[in-house]
């Protein structure tokens, strides 16, 4: 009887060390699994980033782009406010005070004079607007707020913050727009 229950415990032994073997070798598959499934997934994100770093790349090349626009539009229209001679209107009222259709030069200097004061008053207000919207945004920058809490106080857009921050640096550092 003592030798069937030697029997009996070595075969229970070998089962359990055959049992441990399977779910060692179980757990091994099962890891090779997850870490396989780490690399794909760590690939997933470095595409990912890849692509989030080529479009904001993209969106940084077409803000600059939007930039040097508006730039561009600031300094003509700087151009056509500070070309107060208005010499074009001024040639053509001599070509029409020499063909006789305009006799009355007074008519032209005062025509010449109201936009003169039309031009003045809408470069002031554009001047007025600018200076408020500047210095609102730099005294909250000033106070610490960041550019985020700025666009949200004044109800402007982050971008649009940005943009004057960025203008009026290129203006203190002579730099024409």
């Amino acid at each position: 009887m003592v030798n069937y229950i030697n029997y009996i415990l070595t075969i229970i032994g070998v089962f359990f060390i055959i049992l441990s073997l399977f779910l060692i070798i179980s757990e091994k598959i099962k890891g090779n699994n997850i870490y396989y499934n780490l690399q794909v997934k760590e690939k997933e994100l470095r595409k990912a980033i890849d692509e989030a770093q080529d479009m904001i790349n993209e969106l940084v090349y077409t803000s600059e782009i939007i930039v040097d626009e508006i730039e561009n539009y600031i300094s003509s229209k700087k151009q056509f406010i500070n070309n107060e001679d208005f010499s074009d209107i001024k040639k053509i009222s001599n070509a029409e005070v020499k063909s006789g259709e305009i006799k009355n030069e007074k008519i032209i200097d005062d025509c010449i004079d109201e936009n003169k004061k039309i031009g003045e008053s809408f470069k002031n207000k554009i001047l007025e607007r600018r200076e408020s919207k500047y210095e609102e945004v730099h005294k909250l920058l000033n106070q610490g707020l960041s550019i985020d809490e700025i666009a949200k106080k004044l109800k402007m857009g982050k971008g649009e913050v940005k943009l004057i921050i960025t203008l009026d640096r290129g203006i203190s550092n002579n730099e024409n727009i």
